[in-house]
């Protein structure tokens, strides 16, 4: 595995010297499976961040395969005021689906006298199944919206801690290469993170 970072801000003539290096030492090889090549965009617009990826793989038939993938998300997901909003009124929904079960769960070992089997088998209804398992993963998916909201402002903080520019000398690759890894690598985990959760959230029962 190798990482070769090609500057936004090079000159034209150092991006053809730099290619022809790697086609010289022979980067690409018949041993090769992948190469894949990302770059980040921001549309300050609507406040979205994308993370391109476009794969070249090469099997052993000969073919070259090409695809590209996008993982996107916003910085600021609470910029508009109506989203608390939203938010609020349906966990505040939840939050009374919750206080009415767990009312009917008390009332209910009242009267069959903490007979646990007994309360189990008059209360564990289809409806009733249906309110907890909306409950539970409301609140776990809540969860996963804290991580995800973590690892965006994490994002946006590597982002704003970068210089106003970068010369394009030889002397930035260091620190260059540290910075744009460290931004392309939350980009991805928040990216990756984000599918999963978004996966997770499609089995809410609404």
């Amino acid at each position: 595995n190798k990482t070769v970072w090609l500057e936004a801000d090079t000159a034209e003539g150092d991006v053809s010297a730099m290619l022809e290096s790697l086609e010289r030492s022979k980067w690409l090889t018949k041993d090769t499976s992948r190469i894949e090549l990302s770059f980040i965009t921001y549309n300050g617009e609507v406040d979205m961040i994308t993370m391109t990826n476009v794969h070249f793989m090469f099997p052993r038939t000969g073919h070259i395969f090409k695809y590209l993938t996008h993982r996107t998300f916003k910085l600021k997901p609470y910029a508009d005021p109506w989203n608390y909003v939203f938010e609020i009124l349906f966990y505040t929904h939840i939050t009374g689906i919750l206080l009415a079960e767990t009312w009917e769960v008390m009332i209910g070992l009242r009267n069959e006298r903490f007979n646990i089997r007994k309360f189990l088998h008059e209360y564990l209804g289809f409806w009733n199944t249906v309110d907890w398992v909306s409950v539970i993963m409301a609140y776990a998916i809540l969860g996963t919206w804290i991580v995800r909201l973590t690892m965006m402002t994490d994002v946006e903080e590597k982002l704003l801690a970068l210089p106003d520019s970068y010369e394009a000398t030889s002397s930035c690759v260091p620190s260059c290469s540290a910075d744009y890894n460290a931004i392309f690598h939350a980009i991805e985990d928040t990216g990756a993170y984000q599918l999963s959760a978004t996966i997770f959230s499609a089995f809410y029962p609404l």
